[in-house]
């Protein structure tokens, strides 16, 4: 695995997408990987961006919202539990993060409620 060495999370990504510099919050820009505009803190592909993603935003919005589901105690454990036996116990105490450096840029790009991303990064 090869870990990028730019300390700034937004050169790194400017220069993954070959631009100078991510543009704010709203503000569309092209990019030789395509036209992109940053919502809520994400880069988002103007061209992948559809009313079949609104419509998902719609029907499962409210059940992401309900964080105090899953971030309770007893759900975390259960994801520890899974994790554990899935990842092992170095990917569930954190200490796989150290082999990335002390200030390593992770991506959790998935769907739903983000529970393996809260469990492996917790301490971070």
């Amino acid at each position: 695995m090869t870990t990028a060495k730019l300390g700034n999370p937004n050169e790194w990504l400017a220069s993954m997408m070959g631009v100078d510099q991510i543009p704010g919050e709203g503000i569309a820009f092209e990019s030789p990987r395509g036209r992109f505009v940053t919502k809520g803190g994400i880069v988002r592909n103007v061209e992948l961006v559809s009313a079949a993603q609104g419509q998902t935003r719609e029907t499962f919005g409210f059940k992401w919202q309900k964080r105090e589901t899953f971030e309770s105690e007893a759900a975390l454990g259960a994801m520890r539990q899974w994790a554990s036996n899935r990842y092992g116990e170095r990917i569930v105490d954190g200490s796989w993060l150290a082999d990335h450096g002390p200030m390593p840029l992770v991506l959790d790009a998935g769907c739903g409620a983000a529970m393996t991303g809260l469990l492996l990064f917790e301490r971070s």
